[in-house]
């Protein structure tokens, strides 16, 4: 989940779009269950 998270936290810098963030957000919640 590391790497998952390090990834998610590259995408959030690059893109800086809201829609694929708050997307990203409940992917990572609904994987942390």
């Amino acid at each position: 989940l590391t790497d998952i998270y390090r990834r998610r936290g590259l995408l959030r810098q690059v893109d800086g779009l809201g829609e694929i963030d708050a997307i990203t957000e409940r992917i990572m919640k609904a994987l942390e269950g």
